[in-house]
């Protein structure tokens, strides 16, 4: 490849500069910021880069993310959910519905604590076995998790 040019499309190749190696086009994500519809370096390298600036921007990226989450509270919540327990978008509010808006153990509508039903899962297999009021959740971890 000639030197100053870092695609050439008829190899399917592109140098990345960041390790200035020839890769091929599958190592780069996909952009619309550039010419060619590729990033600039390659997906190992921009990880790098992307973890180097967030380290340096830690407050920049908390108040954004704060930010956001205040905007979009139920895409937040939606979000933790996911991480956390695996459940899908909108799993909660049917989860929340099936049990009439009620917990699981007591049948309260009071959620107490936080204002919201906590989620119950099973802490080996990770399987949700419900929605549980403050304090449910709390006396089910005092006996260990044992339903």
């Amino acid at each position: 490849m000639p030197r100053g040019i870092d695609l050439d499309l008829s190899s399917g190749l592109k140098r990345c500069p960041g390790c200035k190696s020839e890769k091929a086009l599958e190592h780069f994500f996909k952009s619309t910021q550039t010419m060619h519809g590729y990033s600039v370096y390659c997906k190992p390298c921009e990880h790098v880069r992307h973890n180097e600036w967030r380290k340096k921007n830690l407050k920049r990226m908390a108040a954004h993310s704060r930010k956001w989450r205040e905007a979009n509270p139920t895409l937040a919540r939606d979000h933790s959910l996911k991480t956390r327990y695996g459940l899908e978008l909108g799993g909660y509010d049917k989860l929340l519905a099936q049990q009439n808006g009620c917990c699981a153990i007591c049948n309260s509508s009071d959620a107490g604590g936080r204002g919201i039903l906590h989620v119950d899962h099973c802490h080996s297999t990770g399987r949700i076995r419900g929605l549980l009021c403050h304090g449910c959740n709390v006396s089910l971890g005092h006996f260990n998790h044992d339903v």
